[in-house]
C-alpha cells in the first residue's frame, strides 16, 4: 500500500522529509548565518573591509539571492502533514494554498527579494549612501526557525540548544552594534 502512494507523488514534489529537503534545508540555515555575519559588516565597512573582491563579494551575494529564490520555489512543492488528517499531503495546489496561508511564504518572500540590487538600480545616480538596503536582507535571518523544525528531541536537548541559540542572537547583536557603531564614528 505504501508504495503505491509513493508511486502517485508527482516526480517535482519534494518529500519534506527526503535527504534532499533536510539537506537543502541545513544549506539554507548556512547561507542564512553567513548573511547573520556579512550583511553588518557590508553595511558598517563596506569597500574598506571588501578591499579589491568587493566584485567577488557581489556575484556571492547574488548567487545568494538566487538561492534563496530557489529556496521560495521548492517550498511550494514541498509535502508536508496535514494536520487534521496526519497524512502527507503531495497535490501541488494543496501544498502551494497551504503555503501561501502561512507567514512563512511571506517572510521568504521578502528574503528573497533582494533589495539592495533594486536600490541600485533606481538610486545609481543620487548621493545616497545605498548601503543600509543591505540590511533589509537580515529578513533571512527569520529562516533559522527552521532548526527548530528539525529537532524533535526531548525537552533537556531543546533547552540546550535554545541557550546556544540565545547565546548566539547575543553575540550577533554586539557585532551588529559594533558594525553599526562603527559606522557612525566614521560619519
Amino acid at each position: 500500500m505504501k508504495e503505491k502512494e509513493e508511486e502517485r507523488i508527482p516526480w517535482y514534489i519534494i518529500r519534506f522529509n527526503s535527504r534532499f529537503r533536510v539537506y537543502w534545508d541545513l544549506f539554507i540555515i548556512l547561507l542564512a548565518i553567513y548573511n547573520c555575519i556579512l550583511i553588518p559588516i557590508d553595511v558598517g565597512f563596506g569597500e574598506k573591509f571588501y578591499g579589491s573582491h568587493e566584485k567577488a563579494i557581489g556575484t556571492i551575494d547574488s548567487v545568494l539571492d538566487l538561492f534563496f529564490f530557489m529556496d521560495f520555489i521548492f517550498n511550494f512543492v514541498t509535502t508536508y502533514i496535514s494536520p487534521k488528517s496526519g497524512t502527507e499531503v503531495s497535490d501541488s495546489k494543496r501544498i502551494a494554498k497551504a503555503y501561501v496561508k502561512t507567514t512563512s511564504c511571506y517572510i521568504d518572500l521578502l528574503a528573497t527579494i533582494p533589495f539592495d540590487q533594486i536600490a541600485i538600480l533606481f538610486f545609481r545616480d543620487s548621493n545616497l549612501d545605498l548601503s543600509f538596503f543591505g540590511v533589509l536582507k537580515l529578513v533571512r535571518l527569520l529562516r533559522l526557525r527552521r532548526i527548530v523544525t528539525f529537532l524533535k528531541v526531548n525537552q533537556s536537548f531543546q533547552f540546550g540548544i535554545r541557550l546556544i541559540q540565545t547565546i548566539g542572537m547575543l553575540v550577533l547583536v554586539v557585532h551588529w552594534f559594533a558594525c553599526i557603531w562603527y559606522l557612525i564614528v566614521i560619519t
